[in-house]
């Protein structure tokens, strides 16, 4: 008896082609190496923090693959599932499930913003004025705030330092020659240490503060830049896999990170090896210029809780610029203090989103 062949009219259940499931593992074992990249030193194993960079893209492709998979019943549906499994850490860092919040008042309202030199994004060429930032600060309502890429000339920062001081922030700690970092709070602070590297531009400040009878170290951090953001934004709008120049600006971008990378190594360590002195409670804000995925964050987090992970709610990206999906701005805390609840603030005049904290002491 002749079997009945397939007409036109026949329905062809459609496999998935081969390419698909070869695309899912090559996925997989990417995702497996950037695992390793929080552990992993950059100043031995650079491309390991280019995978942990690329963390938040490779979960959404497994997330993807969970939802194709599955809806055609297959096995490589557990595949992905297991990653996102594994990768826990970098799905909350993306995206804070802390849908309860506690509506109590707190004791201490922490704010983290990086306000780009006070140069208004996207425009870098408009200053902003005084009457603007008094505006933004209003808003954030802060009793600690700390500032990374602050205007660093004596002469510029005066006004702003007076809109700070009207606004009640009226304890200020900053280098009189490179005010890059600033610390400002409504109760009293006594400076410890300001501390730049070689850049001028890059470094540390520790401050003690005293309320409610409790001491706590505040320390603002700002880390070395990647420095890619003209090369990534021109790939972006006019990249071509087929013309040289394209291929040119990418080697350019992995090797500036390169550097970067092996530069914030060496400060996440500095700092982490000088707060070890330190036995009051402490704060660590600022900007890392790198991912919950890295091996700066892993150096600098240490035994401290992460704020958005504790408490956040929703998407947890604090780069406001093309670049999707970057959580590189933070706010750690010594696990003796409590945290009631964590979010993120609309960008306003930089291309970094604000992170606020509110403590309970």
């Amino acid at each position: 008896m002749k079997k009945k062949r397939n007409s036109s009219l026949t329905p062809v259940k459609s496999k998935p082609r081969a390419w698909l499931r070869w695309l899912n593992l090559s996925v997989v074992i990417l995702s497996l190496l950037a695992l390793l990249a929080p552990t992993a030193k950059p100043t031995y194993f650079w491309p390991l923090a280019i995978l942990g960079l690329a963390t938040p893209a490779l979960l959404i492709l497994h997330a993807l693959f969970v939802a194709f998979w599955a809806l055609r019943k297959n096995i490589y549906a557990l595949l992905s599932l297991g990653i996102l499994i594994m990768s826990a850490s970098a799905v909350t860092g993306l995206y804070g499930l802390a849908f309860t919040r506690k509506i109590k008042p707190t004791d201490l309202k922490v704010v983290t913003y990086n306000v780009r030199r006070l140069q208004s994004f996207p425009n870098q060429d408009a200053k902003v004025s005084p009457a603007d930032f008094k505006n933004q600060i209003q808003l954030l309502t802060p009793d600690v705030l700390c500032l990374q890429e602050f205007v660093s000339s004596a002469e510029e920062r005066t006004a702003y330092l007076q809109v700070l001081e009207s606004l009640g922030l009226k304890y200020l700690v900053y280098h009189e020659e490179r005010s890059n970092l600033l610390i400002a709070s409504r109760y009293p602070l006594t400076a410890i240490k300001n501390h730049y590297y070689g850049n001028q531009v890059n470094g540390y400040q520790i401050a003690e503060l005293q309320h409610k009878g409790k001491s706590i170290n505040i320390i603002n951090v700002h880390l070395r830049s990647n420095y890619v953001t003209g090369l990534t934004n021109q790939l972006a709008e006019n990249g071509d896999l087929i013309e040289k120049e394209t291929w040119r600006n990418i080697r350019q971008v992995l090797a500036k990170y390169k550097t970067a990378a092996i530069t914030r190594t060496r400060q996440a360590e500095n700092i982490a090896q000088t707060l070890t002195s330190f036995h009051d409670p402490n704060i660590i804000c600022g900007d890392f210029n790198d991912t919950g995925q890295s091996y700066t964050y892993t150096q600098l987090k240490g035994n401290r809780k992460d704020a958005f992970l504790t408490d956040g709610k929703a998407w947890g990206s604090t780069y406001a610029g093309k670049i999707p999906g970057l959580r590189i701005d933070y706010i750690l805390y010594d696990p003796k203090l409590s945290v009631a609840r964590c979010q993120r603030a609309a960008p306003g005049f930089s291309d970094h989103r604000p992170v606020i904290a509110y403590f309970d002491l």
